[in-house]
């Protein structure tokens, strides 16, 4: 994975983290409209799609994380001390 791809994966990693936490009172189809735009306008040429795959691969990776450790922990019993 050549560097630009490296980046654009890290900055949809960060994307998807700030939609999670960050929520600006949107859903999060536009959270992700809205942090896709912001990472196109601090590129200097457009993004190959090896670049974009990257950015969504890391968007989205960030927000499985998310859901499926809100999925196990949820599914626990509560720990009684």
């Amino acid at each position: 994975m050549d560097i630009m791809t490296e980046q654009s994966y890290s900055a949809g990693v960060i994307a998807g983290q700030s939609a999670l936490t960050g929520r600006r009172g949107e859903d999060l189809i536009a959270e992700m409209r809205g942090y896709y735009d912001l990472w196109l306008s601090d590129l200097t040429t457009s993004p190959s799609d090896e670049m974009t795959a990257a950015w969504l691969i890391g968007f989205s990776g960030a927000l499985a994380r998310h859901y499926s450790l809100v999925a196990i922990t949820s599914s626990q019993p509560p720990v009684l001390n």
